[in-house]
């Protein structure tokens, strides 16, 4: 919905942004040396010229996710009914299979693990049998789901809920990586299968252990920390308090 970091500007292409100054709001402005263009943080995205505020727009957006009619989402979020089926429309768009547009040339990607509902797990795949509940198991467990995460530095993401269960081959990786980088970007990740995906690409690996790896892989890491936080507070998981799962304990 805005973008903090500007690698190129959006109208020329070239590199040479700088801050310039603020807005009266205090958003953050940006000035091209080459065409001298100045722009803020919410060129090229939804809230372009928009006049309602950023608040609004995601009590909105929150509420249409959990299933709400529009007219009581906009009912909720003091937006007129016009204006949320206008951005209801913009979403849509964004999200269309036909409008996945490619990463920038700078690309992190990683994959998160979220658990797989209690439904769905097999008493012999983790699952006691007396007390129906999920067994510890060491290393990445069968029941838990991958999730494809990619991110670059022009505020571009993506995340794709995995197939198949526990750490994803070769080919499963290729079906939701390859093509969402052009030829010639430089890719960070971690080891992982990935094998020759990146093909044409530059690839920067890290071990996730290792003392670099905090600083190269910071963006793709605040972005999986965001898509475990969605899945913890959707389904109403609590942090761990003094030994207790209590109400009183902060959400993730």
């Amino acid at each position: 919905m805005r973008i903090t970091v500007f690698a190129c500007c959006p109208f020329c292409g070239s590199g040479k942004v700088t801050k310039y100054g603020k807005e009266k709001n205090g958003a953050q402005r940006f000035r091209c040396a080459s065409c001298g263009r100045t722009f803020t943080g919410r060129e090229n995205t939804v809230l372009f010229s928009s006049k309602v505020s950023p608040g609004h727009i995601r009590r909105m957006l929150s509420m249409l996710m959990d299933g709400t009619t529009i007219r009581q989402a906009c009912h909720q979020s003091k937006v007129s009914l016009r204006t949320g089926v206008l951005y209801l429309r913009k979403f849509q768009a964004l999200i269309s299979p036909g409008n996945h547009h490619f990463m920038g040339w700078n690309g992190w990607v990683d994959e998160t693990y979220v658990s797989a509902p209690m439904k769905e797990q097999k008493p012999g795949k983790g699952v006691s049998v007396l007390t129906g509940r999920r067994k510890k198991k060491a290393g990445l467990s069968r029941n838990l789901i991958p999730i494809f995460c990619g991110v670059d530095d022009e505020g571009r993401c993506f995340a794709e809920v995995g197939d198949g269960r526990g750490v994803p081959g070769v080919e499963e990786c290729r079906k939701h990586y390859q093509g969402k980088f052009r030829p010639g970007s430089t890719i960070t990740h971690d080891s992982g299968n990935y094998g020759d995906i990146f093909a044409g690409c530059k690839e920067i690996e890290t071990d996730s252990d290792s003392a670099e790896a905090h600083d190269l892989l910071n963006p793709i890491n605040r972005f999986t920390n965001l898509i475990q936080r969605c899945f913890k507070v959707h389904l109403r998981i609590r942090r761990k308090v003094s030994g207790n799962w209590g109400s009183s304990g902060p959400l993730f």
